[in-house]
């Protein structure tokens, strides 16, 4: 019995000692392994990192750009305020509170009657009214306020 028990036991410590021979001779290659794993995982890492700090500069050009685009249309709607808009409007003759309804008609789009022509058969109205950017029209209607 003791032989037996003593049989299996080495038999078990053949079988370890099998495994560990296995292990030291695979261990070369495991490290290589592990070295090639790691720069391939770094490799990796630099072209994400490459990739991404070219993305960022081209969101941060592309921000740019949408920047000056935004400064430039607020410089000429800027501009535009303060600039008058003009309009002819052939009418024909008609009755004194016909013309006083068409007027406050126009005055309520801001066109202000600078001239009025009258012939035979017609009437010529010139009207003008200011030029008003978006941004300031924009802050017209938030704020209900003429500026």
């Amino acid at each position: 019995m003791a032989d037996s028990l003593f049989g299996r036991l080495k038999g078990s410590l053949d079988q370890a000692k099998d495994i560990a021979v296995k292990s030291v001779e695979n261990l070369p290659t495991s490290v290589e392994q592990a070295k090639d794993f790691a720069g391939k995982g770094f490799d990796i890492t630099k072209d994400l990192t490459a990739q991404s700090i070219g993305t960022l500069s081209n969101s941060v050009e592309q921000a740019k750009t949408a920047a000056n685009k935004a400064i430039d249309f607020a410089k000429e709607d800027f501009q535009a305020n303060g600039t008058w808009s003009y309009k002819t409007i052939l009418i024909p003759i008609v009755e004194l509170e016909q013309l006083e309804n068409k007027l406050n008609e126009l005055g309520k789009e801001r066109w202000e009657l600078t001239h009025l022509i009258e012939n035979e058969q017609n009437l010529v109205l010139i009207l003008k009214k200011p030029n008003i950017g978006y941004i300031a029209n924009t802050v017209q209607i938030a704020t209900g306020r003429n500026l």
